[in-house]
């Protein structure tokens, strides 16, 4: 077609110019025949060009067109390529999660064709992985083959990645994490003080190598600090057997006690992480305090990520003592008493009837061994029960005069005498905060555990978690001591009170050796009528006890719970009175009573029967106490914060009833994080509703649940890309930092994040948060440093700082 258009303009041309040649004689005509002619050819000449042009471009366009399809078809097989070899499976769901399509790996995989059935029975675990936890990715397990899941909500997809040889060496590298623990001897110096030098050094040797033969099966190294403390380092594979053992070889200590008649138990701490052994062997410390706080005989494994493991401790009050212990701790303080010429015995603040029982036994003690004595007390705060007790002793002659002021105690040189403190252990509940630095020697005797505040300089110490009471400790003292000391009925009296208020009458803490202390303050004159008018209360507080348990609300059909309005401030001590009050309401196993202890402090007394453990539970809120009877302090705004911790709490010890699932509306501790779906006791669940802190998880709730995730997600996809733009602003920059140095070359301070950020605003104006410069070191000296900022969690920019001479 092209060809004869040209021939036609060729010929037409040709024409016109003929024409124009017969026509020459005639200079107008010839001119517009010559000129036509002309245009024509001009016009072939430009059609020619652009007819070739059209043709360059659409030749241009098929090769663009055919690399395109070439691409495509090679992605095409580079993805079938990376599917079959690399074994990727596909898997496409229903609404009703039934799969509609299963490629070929996943269908060989499982050994049948999976279209048409449903996920859940044939892979219960792949399919909690997407559906409970849809924007992590779980590891999940196939015919022996490890496997990541990626799930695709809006497409309904399940992509799953072969991870075997990945998981094998995660495997091995959590196996290789190092731990480092420390092994000590609970009150060694006491029991070793009873024995002579051969049978000590063949003591320690049989305690020693009772650890060093239960290490060598999982060949931990052991080193031997004294004769007091080991330290043992290994690896978590073979820890973790050890863990399984539950440490065997502190059977074996118990053992070896029980065949020489002594004390023989462990605190240990060990720690678990990839972390330099100097921070290693500071978290292995810390964990051995917590089984020291926790009353010893115990094992605490820390382990990174994951809550502390605790073993041994056995909760049997008669299994934790001997009587040798009693014996060890008389003559001690025996001879710590006839060092001085002077004795003062104090209670703790607010004395109770177990404090001053307590002192009382070992104001004889003291007495018997013809010393000054006397007890120091603040009359204006003790208990009801203690000022009845006061009234009978200035009825008695030989007791009338025993108390002096704590006041009176600090003034003077106490050089030649000794502070015994009694029923308390810590600085916090010293009777007056000058009694340490006044006397040089002071002695503790408690039946507390050990708290954070403890104070650790004492010359003697017996602190026993596992006597119902201190009271209980100084009567089994006061059976061997010698010189013997007799007591009263009067004395025996107010110890006898000390012990039935701390057992809330042998309810609970009471051992074999509780009712035999109780029996021999019995064999002494103990008065019962007495007992009983002295812990009789007065009308008001029967009443007001009366009037917060009938408001108390049960749990799950065994705990009760009773809160003080968030207005009305409340003492310990009636808060524990409460708490036992709700144990008498049937079928009760645990009782609660919150309320508010001072405008900042929110306090939990926790009492229980049967074998509902209240010390772990408190334990877990930051508490603490003994198997029946624990408390804690909390720092809260409301009473009803704390109530629902509680509540969450006591789910978690619940095993039994029917579930339900709820969408948490807040953070609520140890249950689940706000947005998130979870199943739960159906009473605890009611009241997660009931308390606004959650909402049924129905199909209404999800279906506007997973519209804000969705919304969540795309802001993370926009913070993600902003991260990504501002890393390009920042990443290969560099600054220069003029500090000032001195004559060795050292800088006069060391360079910081704050002095970073100003200098790079200065020198590129762009504004870095000073909170995200990470320094890989210490900038000390001049000399060019890298350093990054963490932009978001999966970004992360760097640039260069030039440190020079100012």
């Amino acid at each position: 077609m092209k060809k004869w258009s040209n021939f036609l303009i060729i010929i037409l041309g040709l024409g016109l110019l003929g024409v124009g040649i017969v026509f020459r004689d005639e200079p107008v005509l010839f001119w517009v025949l010559s000129s036509n002619a002309i245009v024509l050819f001009i016009m072939l000449g430009v059609m020619n060009v652009l007819f070739k042009n059209q043709a360059i471009q659409v030749r241009r366009l098929e090769n663009r067109l055919l690399t395109k399809d070439k691409q495509i078809r090679q992605k095409k097989e580079i993805e079938s390529h990376i599917l079959y070899y690399h074994s990727i499976g596909v898997i496409l769901l229903e609404d009703d999660d039934t799969i509609i399509y299963a490629n070929k790996i996943v269908n060989d995989l499982f050994g049948m064709t999976l279209q048409g059935k449903q996920l859940q029975p044939i892979h219960p675990k792949l399919y909690e992985g997407i559906k409970l936890h849809p924007e992590t990715r779980p590891v999940v397990s196939i015919n022996a083959q490890q496997f990541e899941v990626a799930y695709i909500p809006n497409r309904k997809t399940v992509y799953l990645s072969p991870v075997t040889e990945r998981e094998l060496l995660r495997q091995k590298t959590m196996d290789e994490t190092p731990f480092i623990g420390y092994f000590q001897f609970d009150q060694i110096e006491e029991t070793l003080d009873a024995l002579d030098r051969q049978e000590r050094n063949a003591l320690i040797n049989e305690m020693l190598g009772a650890i060093e033969q239960w290490a060598e099966p999982f060949q931990f190294q052991v080193v031997t600090l004294n004769e007091r403390i080991t330290m043992v380092m290994g690896y978590r594979k073979e820890l973790k057997k050890a863990m399984d053992e539950e440490f065997s070889f502190l059977k074996d200590l118990a053992r070896i006690g029980q065949e020489k008649e002594l004390i023989l138990t462990v605190s240990g701490g060990l720690a678990l992480a990839s972390i330099p052994f100097d921070e290693l062997s500071s978290i292995a410390d810390q964990a051995m305090d917590t089984a020291i706080t926790r009353g010893g005989d115990q094992i605490v494994v820390n382990e990174e990520g994951e809550t502390l493991k605790y073993y041994g401790g056995n909760p049997q009050i008669h299994e934790k003592r001997t009587r040798i212990a009693a014996r060890i701790h008389a003559q001690k303080l025996a001879r710590l008493m006839d060092q001085v010429e002077e004795v003062y015995i104090a209670p703790h603040q607010h004395a109770d009837t177990d404090a001053i029982g307590a002192s009382v036994g070992i104001y004889k003690m003291a007495e018997a061994m013809q010393k000054k004595v006397k007890i120091l007390l603040d009359v204006y705060d003790v208990t009801e029960s203690v000022r009845k007790i006061l009234v009978l002793m200035e009825q008695d002659s030989a007791l009338k005069d025993v108390f002096i002021a704590p006041h009176e105690a600090v003034t003077g040189s106490h050089q030649d005498a000794l502070l015994i403190l009694v029923d308390h252990h810590s600085e916090g509940q010293l009777l007056s905060t000058g009694l340490i630095q006044t006397f040089q020697r002071y002695a503790i005797i408690d039946h507390h555990r050990l708290l954070d505040d403890a104070l650790i300089n004492a010359q003697f110490m017996y602190l026993e978690p596992y006597a119902s009471s201190t009271s209980e400790l100084v009567v089994e003292m006061l059976k061997v001591f010698q010189p013997s000391a007799g007591l009263t009925p009067l004395e025996a009296t107010i110890m006898l009170s000390g012990i039935i208020v701390d057992t809330n009458n042998f309810l609970y803490r009471t051992g074999s050796r509780t009712y035999e202390a109780a029996g021999l303050l019995r064999s002494y004159g103990a008065d019962s009528l007495k007992i009983n008018n002295i812990l009789r209360e007065p009308a008001g507080v029967v009443q007001l006890k009366a009037k917060y348990v009938a408001s108390a609300e049960v749990f799950l059909g065994r705990y009760s719970v009773v809160t003080i309005p968030n207005q009305e401030i409340i003492d310990r001590t009636m808060l524990a009175k409460i708490a036992d009050d709700q144990l008498k309401i049937s079928h009760i196993e645990a009782s609660f009573t919150i309320g508010r202890l001072n405008d900042k402090i929110i306090g939990i007394s926790a009492r229980s029967v049967d074998r509902f453990n209240v010390q772990d539970m408190m334990e877990k809120l930051g508490g603490g106490g003994h198997l029946n009877n624990a408390a804690t302090q909390i720092e809260a705004a409301h009473v009803k914060d704390v109530k629902a911790t509680l509540i969450g709490a006591l789910d978690a010890f619940d095993e039994e009833g029917e579930k339900m699932k709820v969408i948490l509306l807040k953070d609520v501790k140890n249950k689940g994080r706000k947005d998130e779906v979870i199943e739960v006791a159906a009473g605890y669940g009611n009241y997660l509703v009931s308390s606004k802190l959650a909402k049924p998880a129905n199909d209404e709730n999800i279906e506007a649940l997973k519209a804000k995730q969705a919304q969540q997600k795309a802001d993370e996809v926009k913070e993600l890309a902003d991260a990504k733009a501002f890393k390009k602003s920042i990443d290969f920059r560099a600054i220069k930092l003029p500090v000032k140095v001195g004559e060795s070359g050292k800088l006069f301070a060391k360079v910081n994040t704050k002095m970073i950020a100003d200098a790079f605003k200065d020198q590129h104006d762009i504004t870095l948060d000073k909170r995200k410069i990470q320094l890989a070191e210490k900038i000390e000296s001049l000399g060019t440093y890298k350093v990054e900022i963490k932009l978001h969690k999966d970004v992360t920019a760097t640039f260069e700082v030039m440190v020079t001479e100012e």
